[in-house]
């Protein structure tokens, strides 16, 4: 796969015949950074991750997800972007303003915010423990540990 920028489509991944295998997402005036191995692509509205080779591994369903760190992502169904002037973006389309170069931040009505791991296991709250295991609570109410990297060491 090779992200290249198309005149027509705009920022896009292609396999060897050129054909679009994805939309990356866009951060910074470019296609987003790689980390930990996975890149967020984006598909209609919604955001997932893709590999370097362009393997959706997890699916397009967050309005909002930062990139990986230590294993883990925090994601975002609902709400929308609040810019630095505590606008959204309608709000700001309306006064007739430009988003560019605004910082923003996702709020709004988030209606599920939590952890995602690179295998998509979605967890509410993550615990900092020693030597880098975490407690994470999922989202059915249980216990489990994870390693550094995101991954489930035991479940209680």
């Amino acid at each position: 796969m090779a992200i290249v920028l198309d005149s027509k489509e705009g920022w896009i991944g292609i396999d060897k015949k050129g054909t679009i295998i994805l939309r990356p997402y866009i951060y910074d005036n470019g296609p987003d950074y790689v980390e930990e191995g996975l890149f967020r692509f984006t598909e209609g509205k919604k955001i997932g991750f893709a590999n370097l080779n362009g393997v959706k591994i997890i699916t397009a369903q967050f309005d909002f997800v930062t990139p990986f760190k230590d294993g883990l992502a925090e994601y975002y169904i609902g709400g929308e972007r609040i810019y630095e002037n505590g606008k959204t973006a309608a709000q700001i389309d309306k006064d007739g303003g430009s988003l560019e170069d605004l910082h923003w931040s996702w709020g709004g009505n988030v209606t599920e915010y939590g952890y995602i791991n690179k295998s998509g296991q979605r967890f509410k709250e993550i615990i900092s423990l020693k030597k880098g295991v975490r407690q994470a609570i999922t989202l059915q109410n249980k216990k489990i540990l994870l390693d550094k990297k995101g991954q489930v060491i035991k479940k209680y």
